[in-house]
């Protein structure tokens, strides 16, 4: 089996390579565009082709002694540093001396460093692979924390909109208790209402029914009053018009006279006579008003109300004016 460019791809981060034992052939352009220091032919070469070293330097290559056929360009376009390693009487051995390449005979040391630098590169993969697991273990566990988050938060928010929802539910079957019962205290206060309202109108209509019934009937008319027969009698036609009863007026504090005539203060009024030096008595007063001793006072409790009232005022007329003479 050829081992060539094609095979080199997956080794180009490596420092050491082994070849491996289904590989019999090398070449061309094998390692190009590798990076090793370290080249380890598998012990089952036999023939390496033409420019199969191309682009390779500063590396330690071991060939095998099972190699048998080295073709003549095999070596060219090299890169500088390369060192030779092959066992001693070997075909390779014979034909670097032959084409006067530099080699070495120590392959000990060669294939000593080589698997040295293998196993650090293979414990390197190791720990790449372990850390890579453990970012991917990292990464799912963070997605599965993330997911689990997710879950929870929408589960949360789930929870949060039924309480929500429950409350709101809760506060609409309560406002429309209140409602209702305010319906019903509103229906019963109006019921109640409009029962005293009939009730009301029922005892007033009673009322009214009864007083109706049991109204008191109007008052027969009173017989006209006659004068008593001791009516008093006057001396002239002028005291008898002063004591006549007068017009129907409003009381006041004020004597009211039926005329100017015989207003207190007026020039037509009548002059009082002077009273006597000694204590006014009812004679003396009746004598004051024009009467003599024979002359009767007129009973106040038989006379009419219009001439009670006018004899009132008189009276107190009379009385300012002894007043006012006493002064």
């Amino acid at each position: 089996m050829n081992f060539y460019k094609c095979h080199s791809a997956k080794f180009k981060n490596s420092t050491a390579f082994f070849m491996g034992e289904q590989f019999t052939e090398v070449g061309p352009d094998a390692f190009l565009d590798t990076n090793f220091q370290y080249i380890i032919l598998s012990p089952r070469v036999s023939v390496i082709r033409d420019h199969a070293f191309v682009g390779v330097s500063n590396c330690s290559i071991f060939l095998p002694p099972s190699v048998e056929e080295v073709e003549t360009r095999a070596f060219d376009d090299m890169g500088i540093g390369n060192t030779f390693y092959c066992e001693t009487d070997s075909f390779v051995h014979k034909t670097f001396i032959e084409w006067d390449i530099p080699f070495s005979l120590d392959i000990d040391i060669c294939l000593r460093e080589a698997k040295e630098i293998q196993a650090a590169e293979e414990q390197n993969r190791q720990a790449e692979k372990t850390f890579e697991a453990k970012k991917k273990e990292i990464e799912r566990m963070q997605a599965a924390a993330e997911s689990e988050a997710i879950k929870i938060r929408i589960q949360a928010k789930e929870e949060a909109d039924g309480i929500i929802k429950n409350a709101r539910s809760e506060a609409i079957k309560l406002l429309n208790d209140a409602k209702e019962e305010a319906e019903d205290i509103k229906f019963k206060a109006k019921k109640e209402a409009d029962e005293i309202k009939r009730m009301a109108e029922e005892k007033a209509k009673q009322l009214v029914e009864k007083a109706t019934q049991t109204s008191v009937q109007p008052e027969p008319k009173r017989p006209a009053v006659t004068p008593p027969q001791d009516q008093p009698i006057f001396v002239d036609e002028e005291r008898r018009r002063r004591t006549a009863t007068p017009p129907r007026a409003p009381r006041q504090s004020t004597p009211v006279f039926v005329d100017e005539e015989h207003r207190v203060g007026s020039p037509t009024a009548p002059k009082p006579r002077t009273a006597p030096t000694r204590s006014t008595t009812g004679w003396q007063q009746g004598a004051s008003r024009g009467m003599t001793s024979r002359t009767p006072i007129p009973s106040r409790q038989k006379t009419p109300s219009g001439v009670m009232r006018n004899l009132d005022a008189y009276d107190e007329e009379l009385q300012k004016m002894n007043k006012n003479k006493r002064g």
